[in-house]
């Protein structure tokens, strides 16, 4: 038995309609999908004017201007940070001293510290 073959002119046109059917159905998605291009005041889109403007040149040269090493920046100043409130001493051990470990006995904590403004 012979299979009857489709002529490529039919092939041809039927991938042809498939291609152009997606085309359509993508450019319509495309479409709705874009957002619209945002609008731009008149007064953006007016063309610069080409005249040389000296007035402009003549207010820069009555401009002060400082070099590098002349501008004094101020100093932030360190705001005071609360001091800790003392706590109380441990109370001494019951103990005798002799019995006593270095690390059981109390050692008085320094009032000022040098570090402390």
């Amino acid at each position: 038995m012979k299979k009857n073959k489709l002529p490529n002119i039919v092939t041809t046109a039927i991938l042809t309609v498939i291609v152009v059917i997606t085309w359509i159905v993508l450019d319509v998605l495309r479409i709705f999908m874009v957002k619209p291009s945002p609008v731009v005041p008149a007064e953006v889109l007016k063309p610069i004017s080409a005249k040389f403007d000296t007035t402009s040149l003549d207010t820069l040269e009555g401009r002060i201007f400082f070099e590098k090493g002349e501008v004094l920046m101020p100093l932030s100043i360190p705001q005071e940070s609360p001091l800790p409130e003392e706590s109380p001493l441990p109370e001494e051990s019951p103990l005798p001293e002799e019995t006593a470990s270095p690390t059981e006995t109390a050692t008085p904590i320094p009032q000022e510290s040098p570090f402390l403004p």
